[in-house]
């Protein structure tokens, strides 16, 4: 990554020579001088959803789950859990607007044993052929008057989807 950073700077660097350089109005310069060290700096943040690294960003409230991996965290390092999920579209047939298409997304997420546990269970479920859903919410349970963290993350398995009946015409969104 770092012949990238390098290779963002020295387009910058040529991009603001040749506008000091040139002949015109100062502010038209002055406007080019803020304007492309913005547009480097935010193509070199945007750069890392394209490549397909994981985001730290939320995942969506309804998705279906796709894969995950998990790391556990050793005695140097945290741990973390990877999730791959491609969200679900609404009633009107349209995706959240944080997710522009319906392709898988990389989640990172904090290392947690009852999420862990729980991904094991809809790994299992996956494999023998079954859709898992993933729902996230923020709950909180009460034990003995005080609140408890409740996990935030669900996976239900989906009962497989029904073929129509026949002389019924399928409903499309």
């Amino acid at each position: 990554m770092p012949v990238v950073a390098l290779a963002f700077a020295a387009l910058a660097g040529l991009l603001l020579w040749m506008t000091i350089g040139s002949h015109g109005h100062w502010w038209l310069k002055l406007g080019a001088i803020v304007l492309v060290p913005s547009l480097s700096f935010a193509l070199w943040h945007a750069l890392n959803s394209f490549r397909g690294w994981p985001t730290s960003a939320k995942p969506p409230v309804r998705a279906v789950y796709v894969a995950s991996i998990v790391v556990e965290p050793e005695s140097d390092e945290r741990g973390a859990i990877y999730l791959w999920l491609r969200p679900e579209r609404n009633s009107q047939g349209l995706f959240s607007d944080r997710v522009r298409s319906g392709e898988p997304r990389a989640y990172r997420l904090a290392y947690s044993r009852p999420l862990h546990e729980q991904l094991e269970q809809a790994a299992r479920a996956v494999k023998q052929g079954a859709v898992v859903e993933f729902t996230a919410h923020s709950k909180r349970r009460r034990t003995a008057g005080a609140k408890v963290p409740h996990s935030a993350f669900r996976f239900y398995v989906l009962p497989p989807p029904r073929p129509p009946r026949k002389g019924t015409a399928p409903a499309y969104p």
